[in-house]
């Protein structure tokens, strides 16, 4: 249990910096600065995801009586290679989550 702890210790300053940045893009109406932001969140959402599953397995290693599948699971490796889908994926959704909410207040609002 200690491991799922420490994933979500290291991982929530990445993930809040991404949905911050994803919301910086959808919030608004220049191509270039979405693609900036976007790229930007993806990124951190992978490198936050890979380095905190290393840092959970290193935990879950070093605790007492650590089973089996702690010693030879490669789930970082496959996190830092193919990451950036469900980190795309994240950042779509909240993309169009902002973008869905935004056209929602201005209609409801009349900007």
């Amino acid at each position: 249990m200690i491991a799922f702890d420490v994933f979500l210790l290291v991982f929530f300053v990445p993930c809040s910096a991404s949905i911050v940045l994803t919301y910086l893009a959808a919030s608004t109406d220049r191509i270039a600065k979405q693609v900036l932001c976007i790229s930007g969140a993806v990124m951190c959402f992978w490198v936050g995801m890979a380095v905190a599953s290393d840092l959970a397995y290193r935990a879950l290693q070093a605790s007492p009586d650590a089973p089996a599948e702690a010693f030879n699971d490669s789930s970082p490796a496959g996190i830092a290679m193919f990451g950036w889908i469900p980190a795309g994926v994240f950042c779509f959704v909240v993309f169009a989550m902002s973008r869905i909410a935004r056209a929602l207040y201005q209609r409801l609002v009349g900007i």
